[in-house]
């Protein structure tokens, strides 16, 4: 992921929409913010914000000058910095979403959610609000992560236009389009179509996209400025993930799934071809109607209605290609990948995403109130007290 994420970054001299510069206010030193994309575990980053405003004293829209969020992480950043919700209230709306958008905790893993609860949540909380900057330099400047049609390039849902950028995008869509676009996950909703164009989640590959609003704050930074040492005018970043679950190991009850789950496969997919071969021999060759048509029901009796085995085994296959989804849109190699670049140019980096104890698809919702609690422990825990309180006084400083 971190080639794709460097081949990205290097793509010169892309074009927004609209060229407009946006402008500046001198002499400051700016707060970025990015949020991961996790699905419901979004109630995690939301939790976060809410006990960073208590402990610094201060909303996000007041604490961050640069703000980008992939898929769920883009509808906290459009709420908490747009439309400035507090962090307690981000944290019910995702309590109300998880409820209405997720409420089958089993499904078939063919068939998408439907995008209406969503969206009809999303138009209740946004409202006409919209990513315009209406000329004020001194509001934060936000985009969403989502991609378009068959690219897999990021496409950059923007409150600002500038040029030039390293990323094509757009901006002056109304905040709950642009969180529906952001939101749209391959295999858990369909696209949001506008214009007559495809938009879904940029969660593969770019769903930590610090790296990207570290280059597009810096690009601003630099034309406005006309600096080459722009990252001192960055004075701190935060990285918020919706929780870091344990990596995928297979137990050997697991291995026992896959195997018998693939042996079962086989033996199904032998009797189908079986009674299909029946079929047509009994039809074209004996010219037997009534043993085809017999051969003819089974073989629809066990394609419509397969053995609850392997049905449940399907289930299984499933959640394991659901975890090797997970580790594909893992957001903790673009943690290190900033890390290291803000140790280089010796830019304060906090990342705030708590260790969760088990691994669970990002459409669960019977661990809301667990999440919750993890989240509020290690918060108070001396290792992420040490870094609010170095951040709380770098935001006093500058």
């Amino acid at each position: 992921m971190l080639i794709v994420i460097a081949a990205v970054i290097v793509v010169a001299n892309s074009k927004y929409e609209d060229q407009k510069l946006i402008s500046l206010p001198a002499g400051k030193r700016y707060g970025l913010l990015s949020i991961d994309g996790g699905g419901v575990r979004g109630i995690i980053a939301g939790r976060i914000i809410h006990i960073l405003e208590e402990e610094i004293g201060k909303s996000a829209s007041d604490l961050f000058d640069f703000a980008a969020g992939c898929s769920t992480g883009g509808i906290l950043v459009l709420s908490t910095i747009l439309r400035k919700t507090s962090g307690s209230n981000v944290t019910e709306l995702y309590r109300q979403l998880a409820k209405e958008v997720f409420p089958n905790q089993r499904r078939n893993p063919l068939k998408d959610y439907s995008a209406r609860p969503l969206e009809r949540l999303l138009k209740e909380h946004f409202g006409d609000l919209t990513m315009v900057l209406d000329g004020n330099i001194e509001y934060p400047k936000v985009f969403v992560v989502a991609k378009y049609n068959t690219h897999t390039s990021p496409y950059l849902l923007t409150n600002y236009n500038s040029i030039p950028s390293s990323y094509f995008g757009t901006s002056n869509w109304t905040c709950w389009e642009a969180a529906r676009a952001t939101s749209a996950a391959p295999s858990y909703f369909p696209p949001f179509v506008k214009n007559g164009t495809n938009f879904t989640d940029g969660g593969v590959g770019f769903n930590n996209p610090v790296v990207i609003l570290y280059e597009e704050a810096l690009r601003m930074l630099s034309e406005e400025f006309n600096e080459d040492v722009s990252h001192r005018r960055i004075a701190y970043v935060v990285s918020i993930g919706t929780g870091r679950m344990p990596d995928l190991s297979l137990t050997p009850s697991e291995h026992k799934i896959y195997w018998q789950s693939r042996l079962a496969k086989i033996i199904y997919s032998l009797a189908v071809v079986l009674l299909f071969k029946f079929f047509i021999d009994q039809y074209f060759l004996h010219k037997s109607s009534r043993l085809a048509i017999f051969f003819f029901v089974i073989l629809m009796a066990t394609s419509i209605y397969a053995p609850p085995r392997i049905v449940n085994y399907v289930y299984k296959a499933w959640d394991l290609v659901s975890y090797t989804t997970e580790q594909v849109t893992d957001a903790h190699e673009t943690h290190l990948l900033m890390k290291k670049i803000c140790k280089r140019t010796n830019i304060p980096y906090f990342r705030f995403s708590p260790v969760l104890k088990e691994r669970e698809d990002m459409t669960d919702t019977k661990h809301l109130e667990e999440w919750i609690s993890t989240t509020d422990n290690q918060m108070k825990g001396p290792y992420y007290t040490e870094k609010v309180a170095k951040l709380k006084r770098l935001i006093l400083q500058r």
